[in-house]
């Protein structure tokens, strides 16, 4: 295997800041004897980071942008069925420039739940800074914690079932969170009338 450039090392910490990037990448081995060697390192690596990474950063000050004025309950699930479809594309790609193009539609969704979700939490929890400052240490922890258990899940996702299923994983999780969204502004509501 040849040695990492300096630009992925750096961009390594970054990717697992997502909360399934351990997820994705404990793949990459069996993604590279199924879809070619290139899929393991070179410029499948550095296009991987591209695609996924700099469509999340180009797109996240539009995502906060489009959060302020169609509302965050909106842009936050469409967010997760943006993942879902960026998912499916991934895992059923039959060569890697497919599952590229899922990858940087992950990125884009990204930039709409980023923004979105703690003006969620303000609607939630905005009147006990108790409970607001809990619910940001808790959002706050998840990012990282994630990507440490991703990594574990992964592995086992990848060895008894197969690799795309590190993609599939997150349509069940992105059905719940947007079934769960109606419920949150419902919530929000009444607290505010409760005030």
């Amino acid at each position: 295997m040849p040695p990492r450039s300096r630009e992925q090392s750096s961009v390594e910490p970054a990717e697992a800041g997502r909360p399934d990037s351990g997820l994705e990448t404990a793949r990459r081995p069996e993604l590279a004897g199924q879809l070619g060697n290139d899929a393991r390192h070179g410029p499948y690596r550095d296009a991987e980071v591209a695609g996924d990474g700099f469509v999340l950063g180009g797109l996240l000050l539009l995502g906060g942008r489009l959060s302020d004025l169609f509302g965050a309950r909106r842009m936050f699930s469409l967010g997760w069925l943006i993942l879902a479809a960026g998912s499916l594309l991934a895992g059923l790609a039959p060569n890697v420039e497919t599952e590229l193009a899922g990858r940087g539609i992950q990125g884009a969704d990204a930039a709409l739940i980023a923004p979105s979700a703690p003006t969620l939490l303000m609607m939630l929890f905005g009147h006990n800074p108790k409970e607001l400052t809990k619910a940001f240490a808790f959002y706050g922890a998840a990012a990282p914690a994630g990507g440490t258990a991703g990594v574990f899940l992964g592995g086992l996702i990848t060895e008894y079932a197969s690799w795309p299923w590190v993609f599939y994983i997150n349509i069940p999780v992105a059905i719940l969170a947007i079934a769960a969204a109606p419920a949150a502004r419902s919530a929000a509501r009444s607290t505010c009338s409760a005030r």
